[in-house]
């Protein structure tokens, strides 16, 4: 009796993590290829962001106040990645090749900010080591690499809808390149991803050639009666 919710494949489909919610608390599973049932790897540890393509490492979104901690599935041991003093941190993903993670903190109520970082496998990465990918002006949200990581994706209403965009990245310099643009506009009334639950149902997955998201489709139906006189 549980809300399912964020599922993530291993790179060879043999594995399955996801999350759950049961009497209030965010729990996640791991069902592997063969097994007869989920194993459980947490009680309570917050919601599954992201997952390495072998399935040995997880990236949580936990709180309040909102950081990141990293799982190691093999001890099932949490560990602080990302976190900010003062404002809430979202949305981490981390790169194909395992060595940088974009995420986006919210530094006021109607802007979101996105950043990028190189990876640290040995505790905290230090704040000084994050560079700034959006301008902060928009509600630019929930990125997610290219397969060949110099492209990020995200979800931005720049122009007043939820359209996805993208960011060129020179890794190798640390840093932005041009200017972002437009990959996908949904500016229709009936179908976009604003007629959904919230930015992060939409699910942006990126891989070769292919841009998979969910969006929501608002329909009607017109009704006539007769009306006694």
């Amino acid at each position: 009796p549980a809300r399912e919710m964020n599922p993530h494949l291993s790179a060879d489909g043999a594995s399955i993590a996801y999350g759950a919610i049961a009497n209030d608390k965010r729990e996640i599973y791991l069902w592997r290829e063969g097994g007869l049932a989920p194993e459980k790897l947490c009680d309570d540890c917050g919601l599954m962001r992201d997952a390495t393509p072998g399935m040995d490492k997880l990236l949580l979104q936990v709180g309040p106040p909102q950081h990141v901690e990293e799982m190691d599935v093999a001890t099932r041991r949490l560990r602080p990645l990302i976190s900010h003093p003062k404002h809430p941190v979202y949305g981490p993903r981390r790169s194909p090749d395992g060595k940088w993670v974009a995420f986006q903190v919210v530094e006021r109520p109607t802007a979101r900010v996105l950043y990028i970082a190189p990876y640290a496998a040995d505790g905290p990465i230090p704040q000084e080591r994050w560079i700034r990918v959006s301008d902060g002006v928009s509600m630019d949200r929930n990125p997610v690499w290219s397969p060949d990581g110099k492209l990020l994706y995200f979800l931005s209403e720049r122009d007043s809808f939820r359209c996805i965009w993208a960011q060129h990245l020179d890794l190798e310099a640390g840093r932005t390149s041009g200017a972002p643009f437009p990959v996908f506009h949904a500016h229709t009334a009936v179908r976009n991803m604003m007629n959904i639950d919230g930015p992060a149902r939409v699910n942006l997955t990126v891989s070769a050639g292919r841009l998979v998201f969910a969006m929501g489709e608002v329909t009607g139906n017109l009704w006539a009666t007769d009306v006694a006189e």
